[in-house]
């Protein structure tokens, strides 16, 4: 008789079996190459013989040295979790990050490294001490050590990572505990309650399978994608029952009407739960606060779902369907349940059937689903009958109409690499409109972005790539400004040029037409590029069409939308379309643009990054410079870029500030010129300095040059 811990590695092991030969994939030739090198520099053994100062600048990225940080970086080759963050969690429960270091009392940064220096060595002492770990007792065991020596800092994601890198075949690729739990419980396994002991699982679960960690990633993501959470919602209230309703529409929906829409308790980007609280306590719940609380959080767990959360309906105890494909939130002031949301429902379960632990969440409207048994019921319901039912239930799509009323099957993007609509943005000189081919090119090739620097040879062959696409209308660019319009972006009239007499005709813009080749051709992801889009009036440019960005408003989606132009044609924006923006954070903060477009796009930060640039002497000055800004002007809109400093030496700083930075500092201080001179100081220990024989604007020239008898006006 096989135990069930046995049953779950089986059909584990035949899930990964049966999708192998599907995903198959090629590991890029110098993965083992990055893993040695990685090895080489950064062992156990190498830390534990480095003194306190050298450890922490190997580690963090606060020296001249190479440190674990940087080499990261630098080397982005096919993780799928974002680069963890190095971090440390003091005695005092201060957690300590490069940012801290640099700002932080003499006295305060000799004890935090001392603390540092401590923990970590003890730490690579004990990753020397262990033997090959072979089984869960075996990762157990290295977690209790662990845990012995660091406590909680044994715990954070870029640790594990370090071990990753150091032991590929040990640890596994996700770092952190929601990963490990969603890809253990997809497979169907039980997740060990030990952190280092469900990433041995995940080893252990590749090793038996007999496939490479890339393929398992592969398989994973490809089956499962991003990790998800299941919400209870209540279908009932008060003996009457809405769920036949929100299957025949395609929606679900939670009371409490009388608050108005949820968008008005919105403050900067977050709901104010506290506000929703105390609207509540006044309308519903006078004097208990406590239960007013706990409803705020349901109504902004609902409004805060995202189409990675599956909706678990229930009567009572009773499970009714999944729902998933989560849209965006509405209001409809002429219904009951007047907080919606559209989704697609699948009904997979048995009447009667129930959750293993059935009290969980009873009597709440929207609650999310945390005990692990449950979420192994789920997870393993709701993958198995994706799996089973593929062809039907989880692919019921609609047949959406062309333009050219020819029907063409389109489905939802499962697992989507990119954003349909996001903005690259940061200060001036950042690489943003530099990146944005590296962008459009991994959306076209359905691949991940790779930031790593280029090499002039590798750079030029992706420009030819690029030319090639935007040849094909397969990528489109466009920059926007004051005086772009709807005419020249979605349709217009312009005179006709070859008629003999006075006439005009219909002309589409840039983005009718790439949305109708996207249209045209479901197979290919298309690119819009949208160079300085704050720059331009969106209400003027895009007009009732702001809606039809939505993920969910798409073709191919489940809420599509198709509009009628002025001209009578009609128009829609299909889901394999992407558009990417860029803006200049010195012109306008994100905070203060135009909140339709805000909504609808994701923002993606470019912001200065020193290690970009090769010179020392420029990098220094960069850093000072940066530094002064953001001490001076308190955030972090209004730097200055690497771009400038980039392949350029010391001789270049007299070009580089008199022609790009000084005009750019009489902007950001308002033509203040003693902050101005402040921010000059950087160049103290170079060989340039103001020149104090300029009559005009502020301007800087060799130190060594003879001082020339200024004329003074």
């Amino acid at each position: 008789m096989r135990s069930e811990w046995e049953k779950e590695w089986i059909q584990a092991e035949q899930i990964i079996q049966k999708y192998k030969q599907e995903y198959e994939t090629e590991v890029e030739e110098n993965y083992e190459q990055y893993y040695k090198e990685f090895q080489q520099k950064f062992s156990p053994e190498y830390f534990v013989k480095l003194s306190a100062q050298s450890l922490l600048e190997s580690i963090f990225a606060i020296g001249e040295k190479e440190s674990i940080e940087t080499w990261w970086k630098n080397h982005r080759i096919g993780e799928k979790e974002r680069q963890p963050t190095i971090v440390f969690c003091s005695k005092e429960n201060i957690f300590v990050n490069k940012e801290y270091l640099k700002k932080c009392s003499k006295k305060e940064f000799n004890i935090i490294r001392q603390e540092i220096w401590e923990c970590w060595k003890a730490g690579f002492s004990v990753i020397l001490r262990k033997k090959k770990l072979e089984s869960i007792e075996d990762y157990r065991a290295f977690d209790r050590a662990l845990w012995k020596v660091m406590g909680v800092n044994a715990y954070h994601e870029w640790f594990h990572e370090y071990l990753y890198w150091m032991f590929p075949d040990e640890f596994s690729i996700w770092h952190s505990e929601a990963w490990q739990k969603h890809i253990l419980f997809a497979y169907g396994i039980h997740p060990d309650h030990f952190f280092y002991g469900r990433s041995g699982q995940i080893s252990l679960l590749i090793r038996k399978a007999n496939i490479t960690m890339q393929q398992f990633c592969t398989i994973s993501y490809a089956q499962f994608g991003e990790v998800r959470s299941f919400f209870r919602i209540g279908t009932s209230n008060k003996g009457e029952d809405y769920f036949s309703e929100w299957k025949e529409n395609h929606i679900a929906a939670i009371g409490w009407s009388d608050l108005g829409p949820l968008d008005q308790y919105i403050q900067g980007d977050v709901l104010n739960k506290r506000e929703l609280r105390e609207k509540l306590q006044e309308l519903y719940y006078p004097g208990v606060k406590q239960l007013a609380s706990r409803k705020a959080k349901e109504l902004a767990n609902f409004y805060n779902s995202t189409n990675t959360s599956i909706f678990v309906a229930m009567r009572g105890e009773q499970l009714l369907a999944f729902g998933d494909q989560v849209g965006a939130y509405y209001y409809n002031e002429s219904v009951k349940f007047s907080h919606r949301k559209s989704i697609q429902w699948h009904c997979c379960f048995q009447a009667g059937e129930k959750l293993p632990n059935k009290s969980e969440g009873l009597r709440t409207s929207f609650y999310e689903l945390k005990d692990e048994e449950n979420l192994h019921y789920l997870y393993q319901k709701y993958y198995s009958e994706r799996r089973k039912s593929k062809q039907s239930v989880w692919n019921d799509r609609n047949h959406h109409k062309r333009m050219n009323d020819k029907k063409i099957e389109r489905v939802p993007r499962d697992h989507p690499l990119h954003p349909l609509n996001q903005i690259l943005y940061g200060p001036p000189g950042t690489g943003k409109t530099y990146s944005l081919v590296e962008y459009a090119l991994a959306i076209i090739e359905n691949r991940r972005v790779n930031d790593s620097k280029q090499t002039i040879h590798k750079r030029k062959e992706q420009m030819k790539q690029y030319e090639t696409f935007v040849q094909s209308g397969q990528v489109v660019f466009t920059t926007f400004h004051q005086s772009y319009g709807y005419e020249e972006f979605v349709q217009g009239i312009r005179p006709n040029l070859q008629a003999q007499t006075i006439s005009f005709q219909k002309t589409d813009g840039i983005f009718k037409q790439i949305s109708d080749r996207a249209l045209q051709h479901p197979e290919k992801n298309y690119v819009l590029i949208i160079d300085e889009i704050n720059r331009g009036n969106i209400s003027k440019i895009f007009g009732e069409l702001i809606t039809l960005l939505e993920e969910d408003k798409r073709i191919g989606e489940i809420n599509p939308l198709v509009v009628t132009l002025p001209s009578g044609d009609s128009f829609a924006v299909p889901n394999n379309l992407y558009l990417i923006g860029t803006m200049n954070s010195a012109d306008q903060s994100i905070s203060i643009m135009d909140t339709a477009l805000r909504r609808r796009f994701q923002f993606i930060e470019m912001p200065p990054q020193a290690d970009k640039i090769e010179n020392k002497q420029l990098r220094t000055v960069f850093q000072i410079l940066n530094r002064y800004l953001k001490r001076e002007l308190r955030n972090t809109d209004l730097l200055i870029g690497h771009s400038f400093f980039m392949n350029r030496t010391e001789m270049d700083l007299e070009e580089i500030f008199n022609q790009n930075i000084i005009p750019l500092l009489y902007e950001y201080f308002y033509n203040e010129e003693e902050k101005i001179r402040q921010a000059l100081e950087c160049l103290e220990k170079t060989a340039f300095e103001i020149d104090s024989c300029s009559s005009g604007r502020i301007r800087i020239r060799k130190k060594d040059e003879r001082n020339h008898e200024c004329t003074r006006i």
